[in-house]
């Protein structure tokens, strides 16, 4: 996404629309495709206000591979329910 001429870049702004998934306080690819896209082609959806956890924790090591797991699937769901709507 930081690679202007890269092909996910490409991609991106070919898209009609864009899902951004992000689960990190620091909201870095949200800027990102902010910068890209106009907003009325971004869908986004910020896991980390969902899943309410790990707020102070930034290496994915810091979280159980299993637990990593059970809250992905669980934000994927969250994910798919919306775009369903």
């Amino acid at each position: 996404l930081a690679v202007p001429h890269s092909a996910i870049s490409q991609w991106i702004r070919k898209a009609n629309k864009v899902v951004l998934v992000d689960g990190c306080f620091l909201r870095c690819h949200g800027r990102i495709l902010r910068n890209l896209i106009k907003e009325d082609r971004l869908i986004e959806f910020d896991a980390l206000a969902f899943y309410k956890k790990y707020t102070d924790l930034f290496d994915i090591d810091d979280v159980p591979e299993e637990e990593r797991r059970e809250v992905a699937r669980q934000v994927a769901d969250w994910v798919l329910a919306s775009l369903e709507k």
